[in-house]
């Protein structure tokens, strides 16, 4: 099938499948897929004797070999990750069916996201796991975005891909003040044939918990900085396959680009799915037009003070575009 060969040729460009391996470092790979039968994981302990035993002993062929059993997908080691450098997975398959139990649950979904003690307790308890364990996979969690701590004693956190999606009251209860210096983005991905692709937002909204300002839903989250005086809006839509970003502040690019640069890593994730920058047009109230942020920028750049509005006819400031000022304004100057 042409997905099929896609997927092996995109495959066969990986550095990894192209490195040269040493040939005492396959009895290692071999003797992982055999102890991973018996038991999913080991602590860096025992895999550093594990791989001695084989013949590879040197500090920096460990770590070397370590890390391409874990790019290859034969392991799970973050070396460089305090948190999660505890810990030698053996069998990925085995973390992705505990993680998908989470996701998945319907008793998550009944509260909203929220997963509390009690649910992760019933969702893995045939697994039998050791506290260090279960701390390792939630960390996991949260490090691949799919979790984030509440702070409440009583819950692990939100599972990002179980909220609820809003509806237009939940968009009226966070509605950003529309008296406040504003900028706006569309990330908009028009290589897509159906739907946003998997974690989009809901990764960047996992990623910006800190500034969480109320109770998110999948495709809604505001979030305020009281250091910049900001807030924020992230929405999603599916049906226009586009991500919306919104700041209001006494100057929304410090905001802004802080919240932007969070959205971009998680699309980064998607490399065939770069998203389209869009400015909404501000002309008046509701215009469904919008600009091309690039070509913005570039008009900026050579010395030009206005874009037009295509649907109004009317010129628009380009400093208020790229900054949420007009600079006619006590506040633009």
């Amino acid at each position: 099938a042409p997905l099929h060969d896609r997927i092996l040729e995109l495959a066969a460009q990986s550095p990894s499948l192209r490195a040269e391996w040493p040939a005492d470092w396959l009895p290692v790979r071999d003797e992982i897929r055999r102890i991973r039968q018996e038991q999913p994981h080991l602590t860096p302990a025992e895999f550093r004797r594990l791989m001695e035993a084989l013949g590879v002993s040197e500090p920096l062929a460990q770590h070397d070999l370590g890390e391409q059993l874990h790019y290859l997908g034969e392991i799970l080691y973050f070396q460089e990750r305090e948190e999660l450098a505890s810990l030698v997975i053996l069998d990925p398959k085995w973390v992705t069916e505990l993680i998908a139990r989470v996701v998945r649950s319907k008793e998550v979904r009944a509260h909203h996201g929220i997963l509390r003690k009690g649910d992760l307790d019933q969702l893995w308890s045939k697994a039998e796991l050791q506290p260090k364990v279960r701390r390792h996979l939630i960390n996991l969690m949260d490090w691949f975005d799919l979790t984030y701590a509440t702070g409440h004693p009583a819950d692990i956190g939100i599972v990002v891909e179980a909220l609820p999606y809003s509806t237009a009251e939940n968009l009226a209860q966070v509605e950003l003040p529309a008296d406040r210096p504003r900028m706006e983005m569309i990330f908009r991905f028009p290589s897509l044939q159906r739907r946003l692709p998997p974690g989009i937002p809901t990764w960047g909204i996992a990623r910006a918990h800190r500034f969480r300002r109320g109770e998110p839903w999948r495709d809604l989250a505001a979030f305020e900085d009281p250091e910049t005086n900001s807030q924020a809006l992230i929405l999603a839509s599916d049906t226009l396959k586009e991500i919306r970003l919104r700041v209001v502040s006494d100057y929304p690019p410090f905001f802004f680009g802080r919240m932007e640069a969070i959205l971009r890593d998680t699309f980064k994730r998607y490399p065939g799915a770069e998203p389209e920058r869009r400015v909404p047009c501000p002309c008046r109230p509701g215009c469904p037009f919008s600009y091309q942020w690039e070509t913005v920028v570039k008009r900026g750049q050579q010395g030009k003070r206005y874009v037009s509005c295509d649907k109004s006819g009317e010129d628009v400031d380009i400093s208020e575009l790229l900054t949420g000022f007009h600079p006619e304004t006590p506040e633009g100057l």
